[in-house]
């Protein structure tokens, strides 16, 4: 009499004889509501090309059919870490090395914007587009598209209409006419390319100058502007100095010039104090712990929770991405903690590329 184990081995052969012999989708899990386990795991359609978890497996074989639901809550959960690991690292990390590189470069932050900022975030679309395309079926490249259109969508609408809620602020009106004037001509253009269902060369280079031109009206733009400002301030300087020389300088009055000795008494530093010893453990604690300006006593209910929620990406950020932030006490130099980084950054990246 065979066994329990054997007939299931046996079942999951044939159901992957059955499944390699047919042309079956990932869609079709409904069909074998007995085996949906066993169907996740051997449908090529099915297996994920990339990433640690497979989320198929997790929730069709870790969870009874009547607790789907409460697999499909968590992995939602999962989706919101993740989201708030990408805000952060964005907000602490990107955004600040974005900064340095403006400065070193002699940069606008609106150069810096579309140009740095634009690879940034473009270049795993451009990635994962080009997976989808790759591993479409019948030429059925719409997820790809759709993505990259939805994305522009979704940060137009609602990430605008977000920051715009939480923080107020006053935009610059001719680059904002720029950049959407653009935007509508490449929309417009990506329709009338795809309404054929075909793209030719001469339109994929078309985009890529599109791009180019767009570049270059942005930097001359900004050229032309810094050229404009420096002629006004020369004019603005050259009529100070015929107003000095016609009406005389401007003398400053000698009680408001003289400085009280008691004024600066704040200031001069007193030859008793002495300068408290940082011992070694207290300098391992300010390096290695993520610290905030913000004290746990001052922060609301929310802000509390979303610190709580934010902190296994923090930690992990800080212990493994050096950091240069003009914002931070000696633009968060640290000798320990960055000769660590040293050993934890290319040893995470080693872990994360792995395969």
């Amino acid at each position: 009499m065979p066994s329990k184990t054997m007939y299931s081995g046996l079942k999951f052969n044939y159901l992957k004889a059955l499944i390699m012999t047919t042309a079956i989708e990932c869609r079709d899990y409904r069909n074998f509501a007995n085996d949906t386990c066993n169907f996740m795991r051997t449908t090529p359609d099915c297996k994920l090309d990339g990433g640690f978890i497979n989320y198929l497996t997790f929730v069709f074989c870790n969870f009874d059919d009547k607790l789907v639901a409460l697999g499909l809550t968590l992995l939602a959960g999962w989706l919101l870490v993740l989201f708030i690991g990408l805000g952060v690292t964005a907000d602490s990390y990107f955004c600040p090395a974005l900064r340095v590189i403006a400065r070193v470069l002699r940069l606008s932050e609106n150069i810096a914007g579309v140009t740095f900022l634009a690879f940034g975030n473009g270049a795993p679309d451009i990635f994962s587009a080009i997976a989808a395309v790759g591993s479409s079926k019948g030429g059925d490249v719409g997820l790809a598209f759709g993505a990259l259109f939805g994305a522009g969508v979704f940060v137009t609408t609602v990430v605008a209409g977000t920051i715009g809620i939480a923080t107020p602020f006053r935009s610059i009106q001719r680059p904002l006419l720029r950049d959407i004037i653009f935007f509508i001509i490449a929309s417009f253009a990506a329709y009338v390319a795809m309404y054929d269902g075909k793209i030719y060369l001469a339109e994929s280079l078309g985009f890529i100058i599109m791009y180019a031109v767009y570049l270059i009206i942005l930097i001359g733009g900004y050229f032309i502007n810094r050229q404009l400002k420096d002629r006004r301030a020369l004019l603005q300087a050259a009529h100070t100095e015929a107003a000095a020389k016609t009406y005389g300088s401007i003398q400053t009055p000698l009680d408001q010039s003289v400085v009280s000795v008691d004024d600066t008494n704040g200031d001069v530093p007193d030859d008793n104090y002495a300068q408290p010893d940082v011992t070694f453990a207290l300098s391992l604690r300010h390096a290695f712990l993520p610290r905030d300006d913000t004290p746990w006593s001052e922060r609301s209910i929310i802000n509390k929770i979303f610190s709580i929620i934010k902190m296994p990406v923090v930690i992990i950020l800080h212990f493994t991405v050096p950091l240069v932030d003009y914002d931070k006490r000696e633009h968060n130099w640290n000798k320990l903690l960055n000769s660590f980084h040293l050993l934890s950054g290319p040893l995470t990246v080693s872990i994360l590329t792995r395969g």
